[in-house]
């Protein structure tokens, strides 16, 4: 527990961490990452090197969801919005003792999804998270403690991820990380750091960590 809390209050630092030894390095990386005029012909695409602009907090997390979730477990599920986490979302809100959190990017399009899909509203809630920016996760955790109270975290479902393996450049996250790495493994990493104490406190607590870009066509059955 130590070594992993330790990691995460050294992810706000990696980037800017430049010892003397790795100067040459790093300026070769920097030299890389320059753009270089292109023909005309050719669209240009500009890579940058600058973080995306921060994010606007959109919605108002919902509050004191105590009374709505009654005595079901809670369960937390990142990228519920579409793939194998809205099929999720959608299988354990038609179960009698789950709770949903849709852990979303998206609130609008959540929303959307959860009625085209006829998920029960009172069976789910939508907070904002963005696995890009760390800041949003942590408003994410605080909004869910808001919103549960006292009781603890029953289950974690890690599924939010991006593949961009098309992309001709690549994107970095408001922290200066590449984005697939910041989405799919330190936004995730900060987030079970985030909630393993609270998750402790759960009889039979349970995170699920999910790696498939094959499985979208499919519901898995829980």
């Amino acid at each position: 527990m130590k070594t992993i809390t330790s990691m995460v209050a050294l992810l706000p630092l990696t980037a800017a961490f430049t010892p003397s030894s790795f100067t040459a390095r790093t300026a070769r990386h920097a030299a890389a990452r320059r753009v270089t005029a292109v023909p005309s012909a050719v669209p240009t695409m500009v890579a940058s090197a600058e973080p995306a602009a921060k994010p606007q907090r959109r919605t108002l997390p919902p509050v004191l969801g105590g009374l709505k979730a009654g005595n079901k477990k809670l369960c937390v599920i990142t990228g519920a919005s579409s793939g194998l986490g809205l099929s999720a979302a959608r299988e354990m809100c038609e179960k009698d003792d789950y709770f949903v959190i849709c852990a979303v990017r998206d609130v609008d399009k959540m929303r959307s999804e959860a009625a085209a899909q006829g998920m029960d509203e009172k069976k789910y809630a939508i907070i904002e998270c963005d696995l890009a920016s760390f800041q949003s996760i942590k408003d994410f955790v605080f909004d869910l403690k808001a919103f549960k109270s006292s009781r603890p975290l029953d289950r974690l479902v890690c599924n939010a991820a991006v593949y961009l393996p098309k992309d001709p450049l690549p994107k970095y996250s408001e922290d200066g990380y590449e984005m697939s790495m910041a989405v799919n493994h330190l936004g995730h990493f900060l987030l079970c750091n985030l909630l393993i104490d609270d998750m402790a406190k759960s009889k039979d607590a349970r995170c699920v960590i999910v790696g498939s870009i094959t499985g979208e066509q499919r519901a898995h059955r829980w």
